[in-house]
C-alpha cells in the first residue's frame, strides 16, 4: 500500500504567467518602427534600419545648407522620439501652408495652395525641398501627404487615426443594443421563460437560455421597427444578443429555477 502511494505521480502546482504586454511581438515591433531599427514585419519580412537619404540635387541646395553632422543630429533627434504622435507633431510643426502667389484661371479648382517644408536648428528654421525634407527623416510622401492634408483641414494637433475611422457598415446602434438588452430582460421576468430554456438529450430543461430562441423571438417582434436587413443588423444582433446573456443574466435563470418561479 505504501508503495503505491510512492510510485503515485504528485501534481505541480502551476502559477499563471503574469501578463507583460511590452514584451509582446506587437509591441516590440511598434517600439522598432518608431525608433527606425529593423523589425520583422507581420508578413514575416524583415525590413531595414531607417537610415538618411540621397541629396537631392535641387536649386535650393538643401544639402549644401544643412551639412551632414547637422543632418545626422536632426535625424537622431527625430527617431528618439518615443510615440508616434509625438513624430508627426514634429513633422506637422516644419511644414506651412501658402497660397498660390500666380494664378492663371481665377475660377479653377486646380492648386489653390502650396506647402513649404523646414529644418529647423538652434532656433533657426531654413527652407529645404519636399525630397530633402523626406529624405532627412527617412519617411515617405505618404506620411507628408497626409500630415499637409490635416494643416489643410485645420487640425491643430494630429493624431493616430489608423484604426479608428466611423466607416462600420454593420454597426448596430446603440438604441438597439438597449433594445436587445430590455427584451432578454423582460423574457428572463415574463412567464414564457421555460419555452426559451436549452434541453439536454433526454428533453429535460437545462437553466440555461438558448440564444437561437431568443433571437427569432427578437427578430419576430421588432425586425422591421429596429433592425435593418441591408446594412447586416440582422445578423450582428445575434452577437449582441449573445453578449448580453453575461454571467448576471444566467445567474438570474438559475435563481428563477431554483426558487420555482418558472410556469409549467
Amino acid at each position: 500500500m505504501e508503495d503505491t502511494e510512492a510510485t503515485e505521480p504528485q501534481k505541480k502546482s502551476t502559477k499563471r504567467k503574469a501578463r507583460n504586454q511590452s514584451e509582446w511581438k506587437r509591441e516590440k515591433r511598434k517600439r522598432s518602427i518608431i525608433a527606425g531599427e529593423p523589425h520583422v514585419t507581420v508578413r514575416g519580412e524583415m525590413t531595414e534600419q531607417k537610415k538618411i537619404g540621397s541629396d537631392c540635387l535641387c536649386k535650393l541646395k538643401c544639402y549644401e545648407k544643412i551639412d551632414e553632422k547637422t543632418r545626422q543630429m536632426l535625424f537622431d533627434g527625430f527617431y528618439s522620439l518615443k510615440t508616434y504622435d509625438e513624430q508627426n507633431a514634429y513633422l506637422f510643426g516644419l511644414i506651412r501652408k501658402h497660397d498660390v502667389k500666380r494664378k492663371k484661371n481665377a475660377a479653377s479648382d486646380r492648386r489653390t495652395c502650396t506647402y513649404k517644408y523646414y529644418i529647423r536648428y538652434r532656433g533657426q528654421e531654413t527652407q529645404v525641398c519636399k525630397l530633402a525634407f523626406a529624405h532627412i527623416h527617412a519617411v515617405s510622401f505618404r506620411k507628408i501627404r497626409t500630415l499637409s492634408e490635416k494643416l489643410d483641414q485645420n487640425i491643430l494637433f494630429p493624431r493616430d487615426g489608423r484604426g479608428k475611422h466611423d466607416n462600420r457598415p454593420t454597426k448596430i446602434p446603440q438604441e438597439t443594443k438597449d433594445l436587445i438588452k430590455n427584451h432578454l430582460f423582460s423574457v428572463i421576468k415574463s412567464n414564457d421563460l421555460k419555452s426559451f430554456m436549452k434541453e439536454d438529450k433526454n428533453r429535460q430543461m437545462v437553466p440555461e437560455l438558448n440564444v437561437a430562441k431568443l433571437y427569432l423571438h427578437f427578430l419576430r417582434m421588432y425586425e422591421c421597427e429596429a433592425l435593418n436587413p441591408q446594412t447586416g443588423e440582422c445578423t450582428t444582433a445575434l452577437l449582441v444578443l449573445s453578449n448580453a446573456i453575461s454571467l448576471g443574466t444566467q445567474c438570474s435563470v438559475q435563481n428563477n429555477v431554483s426558487t420555482g418561479n418558472l410556469v409549467e
